[in-house]
């Protein structure tokens, strides 16, 4: 789990298999909660492995970012795709 530097989202992974801590074959995803409301903003679906820790920095440039790292697969951005 994780919390923006502004602290307005929470980061919660989650995976697709019968346990929590498990990715199925679609991986898992990572539920983008507001922290004022506690309702899901976002959806991100994980492809490859599910999502374990969640690390939010500020960049050099100002910007907020965050680092999800997948279980099995190290971490590896090009795998997460958003969900409506």
């Amino acid at each position: 789990m994780g919390v923006s530097p502004d602290g307005k989202w929470i980061y919660v992974p989650t995976a697709d298999d019968g346990a929590p801590w498990q990715a199925g074959a679609l991986g898992g995803r990572l539920l983008v909660v507001n922290a004022k409301t506690l309702k899901i903003d976002q959806i991100i679906q994980t492809r490859g492995g599910g999502p374990h820790h969640v690390k939010a920095f500020v960049d050099a440039n100002g910007q907020e970012r965050i680092i999800v790292e997948l279980q099995g697969n190290g971490v590896d951005l090009s795998e997460l795709s958003a969900l409506t």
